[in-house]
């Protein structure tokens, strides 16, 4: 039986009072809130509190309606959705009582001004909504169990306990109340495999993911080919789930058919062993047709890096069971792999070649003289085309610097070094003997200057450049990288209104070492189709590192001062132009004073300053204020571009330490 939600107010459909409620017909009556739809829902908090006992009969009718339409069922699947912009005032009036307020707060005030009191406020009462409900179920249908559709334990947000962002659910807190946990993980590739890896790790209850690649919807249909389904179905087998449920659309194509066959089958042959014992953490395995090499990194430190970098898109887990092994090998990555693997038992040194995008589950390893003779080609190969070209030309040169154990390429000038990642063309290191590093903060991900997004109705689409060389001009070091925007392939038929787009980054960093200039360009190559363009420009950097300085940053805008989460989230747009990013949860204000934008901090023994200034044609600048950082946010007025046609940004950024006071 299916039991939904309009905000988090659970249905029993069909049911006339539920349906009065939805259509707002007893507002007067009950405190409610509405969904992006406009349908009403009672409200967290009035259902967490029950005064009057209305809710509780509510349950005992609607769980007894659906046990008499269905007596044989095993479970009511509670897709439970709601938002935590969803509120109504009761909620806000529960919240004064709660935390012992002077006032009951506006919203707004509420998520400024008590953002970490209001955030536990509602998982809070979410976990007492859910608590009713399972007792009510299990009391008056003891024979059927909770299932929850809901959000997932999110495993990009530690520090916020892996609690689910997309819904105010803490899944280790509530599943007490639950039998089956049934999240929606709506992707593919090393992102569900791991969100699924940690949610298995931490849960006790029967899990079984939901992916959607069939919804009706632009948005999720993207995400998804059939290659990467055939590697969710493997995940989900090998990492123990009890199952997977793709979302009820009648959109399949032929290929997923074969692909999801082509996946139960190898799990049909070694189903009993992935019961097994995971000994994963006594194996090992990585990828061989690599080079190791010693590379010096921003300080001149010797650093070993490999290339090409395949192990980050390297997943695997090892089951045994009776001295019989399954051994499941992921390869994300868009080019073939060899592995090698060291399983106690099974396999020393031993070889697998996967194919882009493939997964195995093995059972014994396949022939490994024609794999060695094959690998060593590869690296021959490899050798042989293997180009860290580096240029000089006095105090300017560009090199190929170790980060993080990879080789990237490097402007250097006036001391100072400016690591790029060529991949997303934006740096990622600004090394300034004696003044830190704005970019890192040991034992935090990195940040970066200038990532280019290409914005698609709203959508921030991030974009994979090639670097394409190196070059001294006027002293100045320069680097240029270039994206292409290619047809759509396999499954995705439609298409795609960028084709033919190609967008390139040149960076250059001034004689001093202390200033860098993002010059973008966006050129039209189609042959036949204009191509709307707008860009958004993002700089999150890392430029606190002492305790007891503002974390991650104070950033100064057009008369504004964020110095915390209340501050930030908003848009600056200018007079006549649009954003690109126009969304209910952003407020929007207008741009009085366009220019540049400075974001301020402590790496040393003053503060340190990163300045940045747009082009003169940006229309927006938004910024996102979160837990440990920061973002400076600049996107383009929209232009379209007709055949052969190309514009072009600046950006630029200066580094600099100040004096107290000056800042």
């Amino acid at each position: 039986m299916n039991s939904g939600s309009v905000c988090y107010f659970p249905n029993f459909r069909p049911d006339p009072l539920e349906r009065e409620i939805r259509l707002g017909k007893l507002n007067d009556k009950f405190p409610t809130t509405a969904d992006h739809r406009g349908h009403r829902g009672l409200a967290l908090s009035y259902m967490a509190d029950d005064p009057d006992g209305f809710f509780a009969q509510y349950l005992k009718d609607g769980i007894e309606r659906f046990r008499k339409a269905s007596p044989s069922a095993k479970y009511i699947r509670w897709d439970y959705e709601p938002l935590a912009t969803q509120y109504s005032q009761y909620d806000l009036e529960s919240f004064r009582r709660t935390m012992n307020l002077d006032h009951t707060p506006e919203y707004s005030e509420a998520v400024k001004s008590h953002a970490r009191e209001w955030s536990d406020f509602l998982y809070s009462q979410s976990e007492k909504l859910i608590k009713k409900y399972s007792e009510a179920l299990h009391q008056y249908w003891p024979e059927a169990g909770l299932m929850l559709v809901s959000g997932f334990m999110d495993r990009k947000h530690p520090e916020n306990k892996y609690r689910s962002s997309y819904t105010p659910v803490d899944l280790r807190e509530i599943e007490k109340y639950i039998d089956l946990h049934s999240p929606m993980i709506y992707w593919q590739g090393t992102d569900f495999f791991d969100d699924v890896a940690l949610n298995m790790k931490f849960l006790q209850k029967p899990f079984i993911p939901w992916i959607d690649p069939f919804e009706h919807s632009k948005l999720f249909f993207d995400r998804y080919t059939p290659d990467g389904v055939r590697q969710n179905i493997l995940a989900c087998a090998v990492l123990g789930t009890k199952g997977i449920i793709f979302y009820p659309a009648a959109g399949m194509d032929g290929l997923y058919y074969r692909k999801t066959a082509e996946a139960f089958a190898m799990i049909a042959e070694s189903e009993d062993i992935l019961a097994g014992e995971d000994i994963s953490e006594s194996c090992t395995v990585e990828a061989a047709n690599v080079i190791r090499m010693d590379m010096p990194d921003v300080s001149g430190k010797t650093n070993e890096v490999i290339m090409p970098q395949l192990n980050e898109k390297i997943r695997w887990r090892v089951r045994r069971k009776d001295e019989r092994f399954a051994v499941a090998l992921f390869n994300y990555n868009e080019k073939t792999v060899f592995l090698r693997l060291n399983i106690p038992g099974f396999a020393v040194d031993s070889l697998v070649k996967l194919a882009p995008s493939d997964a195995v589950i093995l059972t014994r390893l396949p022939e490994q003289e024609p794999l060695q003779t094959e690998l060593k080609k590869e690296i021959d190969l490899l050798q042989k085309n293997l180009r860290l070209d580096d240029l000089a030309d006095g105090q300017a040169g560009a090199a190929w610097r170790a980060m993080d154990g990879k080789a990237f390429p490097a402007l250097i000038s006036g001391g100072n070094t400016l690591v790029v990642d060529q991949d997303m063309a934006a740096p990622r290191s600004w090394f300034s003997p004696g003044r830190g590093d704005p970019l890192f903060f040991p034992r935090r991900s990195r940040g970066h200057l200038g990532r280019i997004f290409l914005m698609d109705s709203g959508t921030s689409i991030p974009l994979k450049f090639e670097l394409k060389g190196f070059v001294i001009e006027k002293a100045c070091p320069t680097m240029k990288l270039e994206h292409v925007q290619k047809p759509f392939t396999g499954f995705q038929e439609m298409e795609n209104r960028f084709e033919g787009l190609h967008i390139t980054a040149q960076w250059v960093l001034t004689s001093s070492g202390k200033s860098a200039i993002l010059r973008c360009t966006a050129e039209n190559k189609s042959t036949k189709n204009p191509i709307p363009v707008r860009l958004k420009i993002q700089t999150i950097p890392r430029i606190s590192a002492k305790p007891g300085s503002p974390a991650p940053g104070i950033l100064k805008i057009d008369g504004r001062t964020i110095a915390g989460r209340p501050d930030g989230n908003f848009l600056l747009v200018k007079p006549d132009k649009q954003s690109g990013m126009s969304s209910p949860l952003r407020p929007e204000y207008e741009w009085k004073n366009p220019g540049c934008t400075v974001i301020s901090g402590f790496t040393g023994r003053y503060p340190t300053v990163i300045t940045i200034t747009p082009d003169p044609k940006a229309a927006a600048f938004y910024n996102w204020y979160g837990a440990g950082e920061l973002s400076a946010e600049f996107l383009t007025d929209e232009v379209t571009l007709a055949p052969g046609e190309k514009t072009f940004w600046d950006f630029s950024f200066d580094y600099a330490e100040t004096t107290p006071g000056s800042v």
